[in-house]
């Protein structure tokens, strides 16, 4: 604690970035995992009990699949997000209540005129700019925006294939032919470029800090000045929004890399962002179902579809590998949103909706849940209050906390007594109490 406090109060790392930084966890020892048949987990690793158990599963899963087909070309994995905070889950409900407002806003502003997600979208960015195209200064007349699709644009601020950013920070309305006339340049680039025809640079740039103050990430980008086409500002933009560096994520990522240079498996191993999985599965409304486990089958199958997808491939292959070579290498082409969303991967997305809908159900498949081992559980989770009359004999409801205890010692004994009137359970579940009564006879013979 002493050596690690000082760091959490200098900088903003976490506890376990600290942690690894100052070298505090033990390295691995490649040379026992030469041989070994199933990769183990890292018992090294300083880990949450959720995390942990999550790491092991992932092993078990990917064990499972070398055992069935064999060594794998590449494992792409996709770990869950941290749970929020409750300030973080107070920000989102007020973000969602304001997203509620909104929408009311675009239907009442609409008068009529049938709302469909990009028209909502266009009407809620009208709003946010003041009315105003911001890539030329020009007012957008809202009839016109209502009327007519292709009269103004939706841009990504920093094209799509580079900052990999599909939200409404990344979003602006413009004319239909500013935004051509844009193309895959940032804001900074285009006024650069001589290309602009309506205000300055000095102009726009004004106008966005005096309409942006409160919102930093919309102001960062549409105020970014750096060459989108240089490396390193790529690989910025490609560990922000697509690889998953959390330490978290490193740890499963360092064990399988571990274990695959080990054996001398030619396995690549990569960590995606959840939200990137986000911005395919929203293209082609793939709406997580969850009162049904297959929307986790629909997210494996999209995670697995991305090194099909060129374009991502490529971007995963050319920025997680520590030994690129910036200067011989060659560094990802600027395409557009077009290009950028493969027609081939959304076709196959789409070909995913059966299952994310659970139209189709196929009894073979099983889905796995944790089962819990250990023995110190109480018997039930549900507390039960209240009174109950049996044989007009006013009961009191109580419970057994702990079967492997003493309250298991009472129940078994009422139970071989034959008091079997003071247990509940006889009356209202009489198939489990006869369970629960030979397993009682079973051990006490």
């Amino acid at each position: 604690m002493k050596q690690i406090i000082p760091e959490l109060i200098d900088t903003n790392d976490n506890q376990m970035q600290v942690i690894a930084k100052l070298g505090l966890v033990k390295k691995v020892d490649k040379e026992k995992l030469v041989g070994l048949k199933n990769i183990p987990f890292d018992e090294n690793a300083i880990l949450s009990p959720v995390a942990k158990r999550a790491h092991n599963e992932a092993l078990k899963v990917i064990n499972a699949i070398r055992k069935r087909y064999g060594e794998l070309d590449t494992i792409v994995i996709e770990t869950a997000r941290d749970r929020n905070s409750q300030e973080e889950k107070d920000r989102i409900k007020k973000i969602q209540k304001q997203a509620e407002e909104l929408n009311k806003t675009c239907e009442k502003l609409a008068k009529g005129v049938k709302l469909n997600k990009v028209l909502k979208e266009k009407i809620k960015l009208y709003l946010e700019q003041d009315g105003k195209c911001l890539y030329s200064g020009k007012p957008i007349d809202f009839y016109t925006l209502l009327h007519d699709p292709l009269a103004y644009q939706v841009d990504h601020i920093i094209p799509i294939s580079i900052s990999m950013d599909d939200s409404f920070n990344n979003k602006v309305l413009v004319l239909g032919e500013y935004n051509h006339l844009k193309s895959n340049m940032t804001p900074y680039q285009f006024f650069m470029s001589g290309k602009a025809k309506g205000w300055t640079y000095r102009e726009y740039k004004e106008y966005c800090l005096s309409l942006y103050k409160n919102n930093q990430k919309k102001l960062l980008y549409l105020l970014f000045e750096e060459d989108i086409n240089k490396f390193s500002v790529r690989k910025k933009f490609i560990e922000r929004n697509l690889v998953d560096t959390r330490y978290a994520s490193r740890v499963i990522l360092n064990t399988l890399i571990n274990y695959f240079k080990a054996n001398n498996i030619d396995t690549k191993v990569h960590t995606i962002r959840g939200q990137i999985t986000s911005i395919f599965r929203n293209k082609v409304n793939l709406t997580k179902n969850r009162d049904y486990y297959y929307h986790h089958i629909v997210d494996a199958l999209v995670i697995a579809g991305i090194k099909k997808f060129g374009y991502l491939d490529k971007a995963l292959s050319t920025y997680q590998d520590v030994k690129y070579d910036e200067e011989k290498g060659e560094v990802l082409e600027v395409v557009s949103e077009q290009d950028f969303f493969d027609s081939n991967y959304l076709k196959y997305l789409k070909s995913l909706k059966d299952i994310n809908e659970c139209i189709v159900y196929d009894k073979s498949l099983h889905i796995s849940h944790k089962v819990d081992k250990k023995p110190n559980r109480q018997f039930t989770d549900e507390t039960i209050y209240g009174v109950k009359t049996i044989n007009g004999v006013k009961w009191r409801i109580g419970k057994y906390k702990d079967i492997y205890g003493d309250d298991g010692e009472k129940l078994a004994k009422d139970i071989l007594e034959g008091n079997h009137d003071k247990i509940l359970m006889s009356k209202v579940d009489p198939k489990t109490y006869e369970l629960l009564k030979s397993i009682v006879y079973n051990t006490h013979k």
